[in-house]
């Protein structure tokens, strides 16, 4: 700054040592780059997976967080969903939306639930999902938030209803034949008796299943 000084014309200048605020500066640039390397990483690891990883305001069920699979189990994209309550619960089969309203009182009051529903897949397809939520408390000035994991199902279910079709049809093969037909596991226990193997034995398969075959069968087993 300009100014007079004993009848002279000066400048007054102040200097400040700010080595330390720039060391914080640069200190505090680093750690944030190690924060933004370690939430890359983790979105990469999490964007892998073949499981919905998801966040959501505990109180508004807003979400927070979702990664990259939901395309593929919902047919919407991170960027669909986030900020966004509506199209996770719009698309929730009408009669499952009961089970989710239950599991988040249940998460809320327990701390966890698991649960399993359908949804409606962007293209239009039914999803089988199974959830598993936990709850986590507010600290920090931070909101109480519901953390999960959703898996799709759908394979499974549809191999599980194959496997009960073909159940049933062989069962129904059984009933129907007139020879007398059993099942037994590795200890000699009945675990299937057919119409015609009850009345050969005289007494109601319900009272078998789970009995040694030889004590039917005593002289055959001396």
């Amino acid at each position: 700054h300009s100014t007079h000084f004993a009848g002279k014309g000066a400048r007054v200048m102040l200097a400040m040592d700010i080595n330390n605020k720039v060391l914080i500066e640069q200190k505090n640039q680093e750690l944030n780059q190690v924060i933004r390397d370690h939430k890359n990483r983790l979105d990469d690891i999490l964007s892998s997976v073949n499981e919905v990883i998801w966040s959501c305001n505990a109180k508004t069920y807003e979400t927070i967080y979702i990664n990259d699979a939901c395309l593929e189990v919902y047919g919407y994209t991170p960027a669909d969903l986030l900020g966004n309550d509506k199209i996770l619960s719009d698309i929730i089969h009408p009669e499952d939306r009961f089970i989710l309203a239950n599991a988040l009182k249940k998460i809320v009051k327990e701390g966890k639930a698991a649960f399993e529903y359908r949804v409606y897949h962007k293209d239009g397809s039914i999803k089988y999902i199974i959830n598993q939520a936990t709850y986590k408390t507010a600290k920090g000035g931070q909101p109480a938030v519901i953390n999960g994991i959703a898996v799709d199902i759908t394979r499974l279910k549809s191999m599980e209803d194959d496997l009960t079709t073909n159940r049933n049809e062989m069962q129904i093969m059984l009933e129907s034949i007139t020879d007398g037909f059993f099942a037994v596991d590795t200890r000699w226990h009945f675990t299937y008796i057919n119409k015609e193997t009850e009345k050969l034995l005289g007494n109601n398969r319900q009272e078998l299943i789970g009995r040694s075959l030889w004590d039917n069968f005593n002289d055959a087993a001396l």
